[in-house]
């Protein structure tokens, strides 16, 4: 992230600015697995829009949101999976190899 903001934004920010930021604000982007950002030169206003909303919702507003997946792959239920228990009574399906 440092090496993002130096290159695309020009500024110079210290790593553990970064990771006070995201503790501050419960983020946790290295669960992600990749962190991909938009090339889209309307994405920061487009974020700070978004991101706006759920600070400070309009009086009467429900923000909802919806996850756009384009790489989802599928797989059989019933070959090479089974389910795992993961506390508290919950169970959760996985592939098994």
């Amino acid at each position: 992230m440092a090496t993002y903001l130096r290159r695309e934004e020009g500024i110079s920010v210290s790593l553990s600015v970064i990771a006070r930021v995201w503790k501050e604000n419960d983020l946790q982007p290295w669960r992600q697995g990749t962190l991909k950002l938009s090339r889209d030169p309307k994405f920061a206003e487009k974020v700070i829009d978004i991101v706006g909303l759920y600070l400070d919702p309009p009086d009467g507003a429900v923000v909802l949101s919806a996850d756009k997946k384009t790489q989802v792959q599928a797989w059989s239920g019933r070959k090479g999976c089974g389910w795992k228990e993961v506390g508290d009574g919950r169970w959760r399906l996985i592939r098994v190899r």
